[in-house]
């Protein structure tokens, strides 16, 4: 059969041709035995929606995927049942584009397009731009293969669902995108030719520099970004009309003097042209009225569709870890303290006694983010009897990112004031790539995945003794920028 263009990689070629044509034959590779845990999350948590969701519609068939031709005719053959109200996973081929979906309910003569996601609904009932995106997709290539499409529809999890109250409020709530959706399919139609073209093309698309560049991982590795240290991306807040101002000068240290800049981005702008760091002694200042004992503070936490505890809503943030380094007097050692829950049970209230303890009643906290605060309001939303004290702690919260983002400006942090940009500048030898486990989004999937029973019983110690060491490192690499702030000269 011939070749067929994905939904994914679709949606990114309307941005990049380049990208597309790229990411096509990654999908068309044999993929790897091993993923990282994020990728298993994800995965885990998109199958455990999915299925739910199927025993909500009700009666169906579920197609099983495979050979694409093979696919479509099943598809094409259950459409054509009119036993079948309900098909789940029904392969589609049109414009030389395959599409899968989620399910197709009988509406009338026609069809109800339900596209599944694990996201809340929205608080405003508007359907969300990329999801509409993905339903148009199906919709484009499935009026393509001639099926009539009634409506469109997505189904997403009921934020108003609690697991104490299961059954008062359904796990699923409906969001009609029929308009939405109808509407950006003509985009796609207008466009489907040229795109699949490109991906499908035997040489690559020239690249061009646009704004979907900045978090692309080809950018600075194989592609315009390639030996560019100062990337006009690293202006931050840049916007589309800036980057077309600023394209033919390719880079920061290009960009003249008398460009019309905000004054964040004249500030990284600054630095570059300069080639050395410039220090805010005003905003600096912030930092010596903070009352000692100094309490470095960092949260790993992990968020599920389907809440797992009480007083939970879906996708809440559940705090699970915590480090903690303590300097109980200007220029004493660090003392590290830390807290893993045991997976499987319910730990919040241990999880909160051990960090009041730890936490005392006098000295500063300091976090590098809103995050901290927001887990522990969210922790006295959970035990509402501990939330004047949750309130008493955030109350004592001081946040180093800004003092860093207004006061430090590095041109090594790259327009950046995230821990992992200002670490590498602070003690180069303090990095995260030594780790098994090294950023939160893969200690947050790593501990879900435990807590549900989906990884090797064997690899939960190795695995707790990872999120240990990575949290740890972040209380560290907190207390070595404060330091290094303290240092700086006013």
């Amino acid at each position: 059969m011939r070749e067929l263009v994905t939904k994914a990689v679709f949606l990114e070629a309307l941005a990049c041709r380049t990208k597309g044509w790229r990411l096509h034959r990654v999908e068309r590779a044999e993929p790897g035995a091993d993923r990282d845990y994020e990728t298993q999350f994800r995965t885990w948590q998109g199958n455990e929606i999915h299925t739910r969701a199927r025993a909500a519609l009700g009666d169906g068939l579920l197609l099983r995927s495979g050979d694409v031709a093979a696919s479509a005719r099943a598809a094409a053959a259950a459409i054509a049942d009119p036993a079948l109200p309900v098909v789940f996973e029904a392969t589609v081929t049109a414009h030389d584009c395959v599409a899968r979906a989620d399910a197709l309910r009988r509406d009338g003569d026609g069809w109800e397009l339900i596209e599944v996601k694990s996201a809340k609904t929205p608080e405003d009932g508007k359907p969300p731009r990329e999801y509409v995106d993905d339903l148009a997709f199906t919709l484009l290539v499935a009026e393509g293969a001639g099926l009539t499409i009634r409506r469109a529809t997505l189904m997403l999890v009921n934020r108003d669902y609690r697991l104490e109250l299961d059954g008062a409020q359904p796990l699923f709530g409906f969001v009609d995108a029929t308009h939405a959706a109808r509407r950006r399919a003509q985009e796609f139609r207008a466009v489907v030719a040229d795109v699949t073209a490109a991906v499908l093309g035997a040489r690559e698309p020239e690249p061009t520099l646009i704004l979907a560049c900045r978090s692309c991982e080809y950018f600075g590795v194989d592609c315009l970004g390639v030996g560019i240290p100062d990337p006009l991306f690293d202006l931050p807040r840049l916007s589309q009309k800036k980057l077309d101002e600023l394209r033919p000068y390719a880079r920061i240290r290009n960009v003249p003097r008398d460009a019309d800049l905000t004054p964040p981005q004249r500030r990284v702008a600054e630095a570059v042209w300069q080639g050395q760091a410039l220090v805010d002694a005003a905003t600096l200042a912030a930092l010596e009225g903070l009352a000692h004992p100094l309490l470095f503070l960092d949260f790993e936490s992990m968020a599920t569709a389907v809440p797992l505890f009480t007083r939970t809503m879906p996708h809440q943030q559940v705090v699970f870890q915590y480090s903690l380094h303590v300097v109980r007097a200007p220029g004493a050692d660090p003392e590290h303290r830390a807290f893993l829950a045991d997976e499987g049970t319910d730990w919040r209230e241990a999880l909160f006694a051990q960090l009041r303890a730890d936490l005392g009643d006098a000295g500063t906290i300091l976090s590098y983010s809103s995050f901290e605060a927001q887990v522990i309001r969210g922790l006295g939303q959970m035990l509402p009897h501990h939330a004047d004290a949750c309130e008493a702690l955030v109350a004592r919260i001081f946040d180093l990112e800004p003092v860093v983002r207004e006061g430090w400006v590095h041109p090594d942090f790259h327009g950046r004031s995230s821990i992992k940009k200002v670490l590498p500048v602070v003690d180069p030898a303090l990095d995260y790539g030594d780790l098994a486990i090294g950023d939160g989004g893969a200690a947050s999937s790593a501990f879900a995945l435990m807590h549900a029973g989906k990884l090797p019983r064997h690899e939960h110690a190795a695995l707790r003794a990872s999120l240990l060491t990575y949290c740890q490192r972040d209380t560290l690499a907190m207390v070595k920028v404060y330091d290094a702030l303290r240092s700086l000269p006013r």
